[in-house]
């Protein structure tokens, strides 16, 4: 996922700075972040389009820790909100029927906690144990 994010936020730099320069770019990774000046892109407009575009809030300053354009997609994925980062978990209900099963189950144990505000109430699922 990492990967295909940094692919795809590369792709839409790509593309608005050929709206903003007027030429073609196809930016690449390994590419050091003074291609983007090189380009005619600035850091001002840079900060603008990532603020707007993917909802950051960059300052001129924090692009000075990217030395290459990967480590500046991998910046812009990890700060916006509008990328989805984590990966979605296979979740194979037939693996441990049994522990899943309890997962999924609602328990009343706040119902037996001497310090839960429903401890003891008149219908709890377990009945008092009398000392005889």
């Amino acid at each position: 996922r990492k990967r295909e994010n940094r692919r795809v936020v590369l792709d839409s730099l790509s593309n608005w700075s050929c709206s903003v320069c007027g030429r073609q770019q196809c930016f690449k990774g390994h590419e050091l972040c003074a291609t983007l000046e090189d380009a005619g892109v600035t850091r001002l407009r840079l900060r603008d389009w990532c603020n707007s575009t993917y909802k950051t809030r960059f300052n001129l300053k924090s692009f000075d820790i990217c030395i290459n354009l990967a480590e500046l997609a991998d910046l812009i994925v990890q700060s916006s909100p509008k990328i989805e980062k984590t990966v979605r978990r296979y979740r194979a209900w037939h693996s441990d029927f049994y522990n899943n099963f309890i997962d999924h189950v609602p328990s009343d144990t706040a119902e037996h906690e001497t310090r839960c505000i429903c401890y003891k109430l008149p219908g709890a699922s377990m009945p008092e144990i009398s000392e005889d």
